[in-house]
Formats: structure tokens, sequence, C-alpha cells
């Protein structure tokens, strides 16, 4: 399977939404991707890599506003 290029824009919540990216998918070589993930502007989820036999897969999550994804959520995920 492969979807080589991804831009989706949208809105979530009545927040922007954003997806961009691309991934390959197979039985022999696993998964390929590289993904950015962006909500409310600087809620940001980055994955790049492989996984499979041979894994080398990074995941950025960089979310420190949270607000107005669910009712009463007011939280946020710092970085480190």
């Amino acid at each position: 399977m492969a979807v080589p290029q991804v831009d989706i824009q949208g809105t979530l919540a009545q927040h922007s939404l954003a997806l961009q990216g691309g991934l390959t998918a197979g039985d022999q070589q696993g998964i390929d991707s590289a993904v950015v993930l962006t909500y409310r502007g600087k809620n940001k989820i980055h994955a790049q890599g492989s996984m499979g036999k041979q894994s080398d897969f990074t995941l950025n999550i960089h979310a420190p506003n949270l607000r107005g994804l669910w009712a009463d959520l007011s939280a946020g995920l710092p970085v480190t």
C-alpha cells in the first residue's frame, strides 16, 4: 500500500486541523512514514521513520494547548 502524498485541511471541534505527509506499507518492508498533524496552530504531532523487522521511528508531540478538543479539557503536553 502506498499513499505517497497527503494534504488534508479542515476543522475539528471548530478549530483548524491539517494532516500532511505520506505513508508506504508492505509485508516485507513494514511501514515507512513521514506525517505531520497540526491542530489549533500550535499543537503538532510529527511521525517519521520505519517500523518493521528493523525499526527506526521517531514520534514528536508538541501540544501546549489541547483546550477545545473535548468539552472541559484544559490540558497540554509541554516539550521536555
